[in-house]
């Protein structure tokens, strides 16, 4: 059967495709790879008709033996996956690794390629209908959309040939409406046909323009091409009711009847009027003629006509303010962003009386404005501003003068466009409209951007006067020059309940490390309470580890759920966003390097330094307890009432009970904690000095550390509040110091220094043993485990030494039970084995 297998397949794809697969192409890649694929008939394989055969065969005997045909499948399917592979890029190939198989490779590689197609789609749709030739060459624009239509057919959406006619002719400008309607009426046109005629057409109105430019450059006259659009002007229609007939002038040296049927006008440059030119005037050589005195003898009505005349021979794009008008009007297509049939019989009355057709609406901007409800009316001759509807549809306001008119933002009364008066209109230019620039911001650019203060200091001193609407306020170089953080607003918005909101923040690391070996802590602050719990750390990795502590301990503590967490964009926090969204937590990030919006987080790290090196200050205690120092400052600081909390402490807004002040000590005193069962015979003392290091959260007691650096936790604790032991130096320097390992499970107190519960063996309590007293027999070391965190954590001491560091001197295991308490210094002490 693998022979006949083989024989089906001529295994000749090539080495290489002249086109590898990427993110756009697709639909071109499948074309010509499928091909291929099928002309060496490995095609079922990719497909899914050729199943994979069993791997193993049961024989007669009922043994498994391997299959042949399997190992023919496999030899083929790996062929094709790895010829596959060769034909795409390398982003695309790294992302479909895990395939297996050629199947399970062409499935994965269309999906991945569909998702991209689809939005790719979209996109060419949109330009593909939105496309305009404007002052592009007739063949550019015919070439761009043919290439939009083929992107569109590659990516799995053709265009069909009717179609991309219709857009091609709806791209137009309005000068092709000849051309326009009359391919249109044609049922079997085709796109060559299409490109055959346009280019024609356009190579004709470009000759007629050089004839005309030809003949005025001849008689020194402009000549203007009339609106095709049927004006309201023309050699058959009077002006507004005027008693000028144009066909029936009685004007001498005029050709009446030359001018009749003819698509192009002209305006005499010796006596201003239409319909012929200077060569052909009845003025031309009358040098008493004079064109003031002429038009002064004509009646106003016949002025006013002859202005509109000449100004309907333009092809104007600029807007006019009109304050009368009620809607937008255009006759320019190209003016819409949106554009929609106009299916109603309401119709656009002129000042004659006319009535205009009104044949599509649509929306569009001018710079930032909105223009809505726009009528498209191909027979008027300007394009019309409503002056209302502009201030309806804008929170803006319109201003005229004598000489111009601004449209100004209603709140900052900053100027946004600027009109001109030009043949009694004002006319707005969207060319020029936003090159207007105030006297105010052109002193505010000579005098190198000062701020408004300055400038107009600067400005009265020098007589300039200003308009009330010359003002500015953005300047875009003053951002860039003088950008700073901007101000922040007081937050009035605070949690209604416990846990509903929770700050945090790690800090470090600490300059010194402590004694109990930790570098940082981390905070958690309820913003309802402003209760604080604070957890040691080590290592920064070590955030989500404390967060799982404290997420446990309060929903257990008080039945309620963490709501929300809020901290810096750190990343320690990344798993701690984890956990937290596993929760159910929604988790606030502040946004980079802008740490006042985790301010009350950073905040309670200054208030907890501080008063944690005013209490290590008290007591002249080593820098390397500042963790100590700090876990009681939090202590204290959720018992203390604050303004914040309406002179409450967060002790009592949690706990709905006031704290218990007569068991507060001062940190870092005198204590003679009660050591009688420490004792080993009947002749040792029942106490010793020691220091007050702070409260224990997992005991109701009093931690104490002794010369040694032994650390007691006891209720029976008598105070020397007066005497501060670290004034005179209390640490015990003639006995040698060791420190032992620790384990990692002992980087974590069970609970956080502040809590209420008392559940919690503090940092300070997780140190491995140092030193036994040296009046303690080694032997006898099993029986001192009567407390467990006070027996089995002790720690070293060196008077204002780096504690963390531990004693690099080394020796003989048998020199370490020596316990020798004399103070003469000798050689077996320091380690000094030599003979």
């Amino acid at each position: 059967m693998s022979s006949a297998a083989n024989s089906n397949h001529k295994n000749d794809l090539p080495s290489t495709v002249s086109v590898k697969l990427d993110r756009d192409n697709y639909p071109l890649w499948q074309s010509m790879v499928l091909p291929i694929i099928r002309g060496a008939r490995l095609d079922g394989y990719m497909l899914g008709k050729k199943k994979c055969p069993e791997e193993f065969i049961t024989a007669a005997d009922s043994s498994k033996k391997f299959n042949p045909e399997f190992e023919d499948w496999q030899a083929y399917d790996q062929q094709l996956l790895g010829w596959l592979r060769n034909s795409m890029t390398v982003g695309i190939a790294t992302q479909l690794l895990h395939c297996e198989t050629s199947m399970q490779l062409w499935d994965e590689a269309q999906s991945l390629a569909g998702a991209h197609t689809r939005s790719q789609i979209t996109y060419l749709k949109s330009e593909f209908h939105s496309t305009r030739k404007g002052e592009m060459k007739m063949e550019d624009y015919l070439i761009k959309m043919k290439n939009l239509a083929d992107k569109l057919k590659l990516a799995g959406n053709p265009i069909s040939t009717s179609d991309l006619i219709i857009q091609t002719l709806n791209g137009l400008d309005s000068e092709y409406n000849p051309v326009v309607v009359k391919l249109s009426d044609q049922t079997t046109l085709s796109w060559v046909d299409l490109q055959a005629q346009l280019l024609t057409f356009e190579n004709r109105i470009e000759q007629l323009n050089s004839l005309t430019n030809l003949t005025l450059n001849a008689t020194a006259n402009v000549a203007k091409k009339s609106d095709h659009r049927g004006n309201r002007f023309n050699s058959n229609n009077n002006w507004r009711g005027s008693n000028n007939n144009w066909r029936g002038s009685n004007f001498r040296g005029w050709r009446g009847g030359r001018g009749r049927g003819r698509s192009f006008k002209t305006t005499c440059q010796v006596c201003g009027l239409d319909n012929h030119i200077a060569i052909d005037c009845f003025y031309r050589f009358d040098k008493t003629y004079s064109r003031s005195n002429h038009s002064a003898n004509n009646d106003k009505q016949g002025s006013h006509n002859a202005f509109l005349a000449s100004q309907n021979s333009i092809e104007d794009y600029d807007w006019y303010f009109d304050s009368g008008a009620s809607n937008h009007v255009t006759h320019q297509t190209d003016k819409f962003q949106n554009l929609s049939e106009h299916h109603g019989k309401n119709s656009l009355i002129v000042g004659n009386g006319e009535k205009l057709e009104i044949v599509a609406t649509g929306s569009s901007k001018l710079k930032s404005l909105n223009l809505h409800d726009i009528l498209y009316v191909p027979k008027i001759t300007k394009n019309l501003l409503s002056v209302s509807k502009l201030a309806a549809d804008n929170n803006i306001l319109v201003e005229f003068d004598e000489n111009c008119c601004f449209v100004k933002d209603k709140l900052t009364g900053k100027a946004i466009l600027r009109g001109i008066l030009k043949d009694g209109l004002y006319q707005l230019s969207e060319k020029d409209s936003s090159a207007y620039v105030s006297i105010k911001e052109s002193w505010h650019r000579k005098l190198g951007h000062p701020n408004n203060k300055v400038l107009d200091i600067v400005l009265k001193s020098c007589n300039v006067k200003l308009s009330p609407s010359d003002q500015f306020s953005f300047c875009e170089a003053c951002q860039y020059g003088k950008m700073h953080f901007l101000p922040f607003k007081t937050s009035f918005s605070h949690a209604k309940e416990i846990l509903e909101l929770v700050h945090t923040d790690v800090w470090g690391p600490a300059p010194i490390i402590s004694s109990s070996g930790f570098k940082y802590y981390v905070h958690f602050i309820d913003d309802f309470t402003r209760f604080t719990w604070i957890y040691p750390l080590k290592q920064k990795s070590d955030t989500a580890h404390a967060f799982i502590q404290f997420k446990n301990m309060v929903e257990n503590q008080f039945s309620k759920k963490i709501k929300t967490i809020q901290c810096d964009g750190g990343g320690e926090y990344k798993p701690v966003q984890k956990h937290a969204i596993e929760a159910g937590i929604q988790f606030r990030m502040s946004c980079p390097y802008t740490s006042q919006q985790n301010g009350r987080a950073e905040r309670k790290h200054r208030h907890i330094a501080e008063f944690g090196l005013t209490l290590l200050a008290q007591a002249k205690m080593p820098l390397n307890y500042w963790w100590e120092a700090f876990s009681t400052a939090v202590y204290l600081i959720n018992r203390l009432p604050s303004s914040v909390t309406h002179n409450k402490s967060p002790y009592s807004l949690l706990h709905k009970r006031e704290p218990d002040y007569n068991s507060l000590k001062p940190f870092g005193c005198a204590c003679y904690p009660f050591l009688k069962p420490y004792n080993k015979h009947k002749l040792q003392f029942h106490t010793t000095r020691c220091v007050f290091l702070g409260y224990s959260n997992s005991h109701k007691g009093y931690k104490c550390v002794n010369s040694h650096g032994r650390i007691f936790i006891s209720r029976h604790v008598v105070f020397n509040e007066d005497h501060f032991p670290f004034h005179d130096g209390f640490l015990n320097t003639r006995v040698p110091l060791k420190t032992l390992t620790e384990s990692p499970s002992s980087h974590f107190p069970l609970h956080a220094a502040g809590t209420p519960l008392r559940e919690e063996v503090t940092p300070a309590d997780n140190i491995s043993n140092i030193d036994r007293e040296a009046t303690r027999d080694s032997a006898e070391s099993s029986e001192d485990n009567i407390n467990t965190e006070q027996d089995a954590n002790e720690q070293t001491h060196d008077n204002g030494t780096d504690l963390a560091t531990p004693d690099t001197r080394t020796g003989p295991a048998e020199a370490e039970t020596s316990n020798n308490t004399h103070w003469m210094r000798t050689r077996s002490k320091d380690g000094i084995r030599k003979p």
